[in-house]
């Protein structure tokens, strides 16, 4: 148990603490000092001092710059000295205490003093080590983010590897559609194609199998439709035999009293209606007959007769030639029998030359009789080619035997210069003949619509009205009306052109006044300075045109077809100062302008014949460009010549002129856009 520590008491001053007492003696007291305390103290004061020393390096090494290397001494190991150097000063201080008062008085003070300096020292080591725990806990949170920040990654890593090997399990595991269709083997061009790449040669087969499945299903769909088609026409032909019976015991009660007025004829000796019907042949016939039966209802007036040698018609021959009931054989061979049967004629029948003369011959052999049909002065007869099976037409007129061609183009695509069936033109070729379109002026030609309304066969497409059995009686009379309608529209395209080369615009008197007042209420007053025929190819022909109005000029071309009016007249108009060639699309005026004579010709059909189409056209031409100038003139600030014609002279960001009338209004407007 250590010794009871004595009090403390006052220490009395002396005359050493003053300051003004030297160092001597401060000295000499201490030199009085017992050698006993002298010995206790010297020891711990040298280790002390050591440990001073050791720690005031260590103090400036922990307060140095960031970076520096750590000192030679942990501050544990300076702390542990100094906490031992405290205790061996406690122990001597402890052993002063017990000596009685007064004695090692200054040795007392040294202590304290090196005392002080320890706590100092210890409380610089604690706040070395306290800097040092801070750094080396920043540290440690620094490296444990760090490493937390790792473990994140490597856990996504992980995450994103799970899916991943997922992934390509899916995909290893995945069978595509493709694995049960059965494709067909790769082509050579497919593998070219590829450069061995088998994904790019399985992508090219797919798209390959794709293409012709959907042209195989585009086929079926089609040939879906056709059934249905044909079981449509198959059902409504069964039901018209159905009826058939019925209808006969009709017709028979019908013409029982006609019947009975031939038998009462013949009895007296009459025939009422001749000889020349009877020895038709059978499309003439049924020509003949619709034509005869509905010359009394249509509208249009014509006559129809029967024309041709009616002796030679009789002939058993003819009858067997036109009725089928002779055998049919080879060409080659029956020529061989009718010259062998020639040969004593001369040395001319045996030639080839005349052999082959004669083939032409029969093939182009025509019936005696035909069909005459008169309309106005119009007459057009039908014929019947016996070897080919087919029907020609060739019209004329009252003053002249020779074809004028007027029905070439009554039908568009059926000009009448070429067979209509396969097999009359593969019979020519066969003999090795001419194309018929240079027999068509002597023999006719064989229209199909002609083809049609007789009964006989057609290939391909037909032109003009579709005839079925039932509808032929009925579709005679509308190619009688088409016919009296195109030759008006010839007449009227001829009297148009004639009067276009005159250099005269007139619809008067084809047009009424007040008609053309209502079409046109501008008077005209731009005139045709030109106007000229530039090409005549197929059917078509094409002319160019000028107008003027005072310096004004206006060029234009003019496609006129040969199935006028059944296809409008064309028009395009021609920039000013530039080639011939080069057409109006530049100024949105002149597209207008064409927009309004080749998009709304209907307003002046409707209104006016068809057949003066090309002169309404022309001017309405006429009119659009009157309107321009009077629209340029009041631009320009000039006075109008017709007076106020429009309301706005243009309109939009194209200036586009006021080119319709408002009956209305009494003015100009623009035509609104759909």
């Amino acid at each position: 148990m250590p010794p009871a520590r004595p009090e403390k008491r006052r220490r009395p001053r002396d005359d050493s603490d003053k300051p003004g007492k030297s160092r001597d003696s401060t000295a000499d007291n201490s030199k009085r000092r017992k050698a006993d305390g002298a010995a206790d103290v010297k020891e711990p004061t040298r280790d002390r001092g050591k440990a001073a020393a050791a720690a005031a390096a260590s103090s400036e090494v922990g307060r140095g710059a960031p970076g520096r290397e750590e000192p030679a001494v942990p501050p544990q190991k300076l702390f542990s000295a100094g906490m031992a150097d405290c205790d061996a000063l406690r122990t001597v201080v402890q052993k002063m205490y017990a000596q009685p008062a007064g004695k090692a008085t200054a040795t007392l003070k040294e202590l304290v003093t090196s005392g002080l300096l320890l706590v100092t020292d210890i409380k610089r080591v604690v706040r070395m080590s306290h800097r040092n725990w801070k750094d080396a806990e920043e540290e440690t949170m620094a490296a444990r983010a760090l490493v937390d920040a790792r473990y994140l990654q490597l856990q996504n890593v992980m995450f994103e590897k799970m899916h991943v090997l997922n992934d390509i399990e899916r995909c290893e595991q995945f069978r595509s559609r493709h694995h049960d269709i059965d494709l067909e083997p790769a082509s050579t061009e497919h593998e070219t194609a590829a450069s061995g790449d088998a994904h790019k040669l399985m992508l090219l087969r797919l798209e390959a199998e794709l293409t012709d499945r959907r042209e195989l299903l585009a086929e079926h769909e089609r040939l879906k439709e056709a059934r249905a088609e044909a079981e449509r026409s198959l059902n409504a032909k069964r039901d018209q035999l159905r009826e058939l019976p019925q209808l006969l015991q009709d017709v028979l009660a019908s013409a029982k009293p006609v019947v009975d007025y031939f038998k009462v004829a013949e009895s007296e000796g009459v025939s009422p209606v001749g000889d020349g019907p009877t020895y038709l042949p059978t499309p003439l016939y049924v020509l003949f007959s619709c034509l005869d039966d509905y010359r009394e209802l249509s509208s249009c007036e014509f006559s129809v007769t029967v024309t041709g040698d009616l002796k030679a018609a009789k002939d058993p021959a003819m009858l067997k030639l036109w009725e089928g009931k002779a055998v049919e054989a080879d060409d080659d061979a029956m020529l061989v029998d009718e010259v062998r049967g020639r040969r004593k004629g001369g040395r001319e029948a045996d030639s080839a030359e005349a052999q082959t003369k004669e083939a032409h011959r029969r093939v182009l052999r025509k019936h005696p009789l035909s069909v005459e049909l008169k309309v106005g002065d119009l007459v057009v007869k039908f014929w019947y080619l016996l070897e080919l099976r087919v029907v020609t037409v060739t019209s004329t007129t009252k003053n002249s035997d020779v074809d004028d061609g007027v029905l070439q183009y009554m039908y568009p695509n059926d000009t009448g210069l070429q067979l209509p069936t396969e097999a009359s033109a593969l019979k020519m070729t066969k003999l090795r003949m001419k194309p018929y379109a240079e027999y068509a002026p002597k023999l006719g030609r064989p229209f199909k619509w002609a083809q049609l309304v007789s009964g006989c066969p057609v290939s391909g497409g037909a032109a003009g009205p579709t005839v079925e059995s039932r509808q032929r009686r009925r579709n005679i009379l509308r190619v009688v009306q088409d016919i009296v309608a195109h030759t008006a529209a010839v007449k009227a395209l001829a009297s148009q052109l004639n009067k276009l080369g005159k250099h005269q615009i007139s619809i008067y008197p084809e047009v009424p006044i007040e008609v053309e007042r209502a079409l046109f209420p501008l008077p005209a007053v731009s005139t045709l300075a030109s106007w000229a025929l530039t090409s005549d190819e197929n059917e078509l022909s094409t002319f160019e045109g000028k107008l003027t109005r005072g310096d004004a000029t206006l060029h234009f071309s003019v496609v006129v077809s040969k199935v006028y009016p059944m296809v409008p007249p064309e028009f395009s108009l021609v920039v000013p100062g530039q080639g011939d060639d080069d057409m109006a699309y530049v100024d949105p005026n002149y597209r207008a302008i064409e927009r309004e004579i080749n998009i709304h010709f209907d307003e002046l059909t409707a209104k006016a014949s068809p057949n003066m189409l090309l002169m309404l056209q022309i001017r309405r031409l006429v009119m659009c460009f009157d309107i321009c100038c009077e629209c340029d003139a009041v631009e320009a600030g000039e006075q109008q010549t017709a007076g106020k014609l429009f309301e706005r002279a243009a309109r939009g960001k194209d200036r586009l002129r006021p080119f319709v009338f408002d009956s209305t209004l009494g003015f100009f407007v623009h035509r609104e856009r759909l």
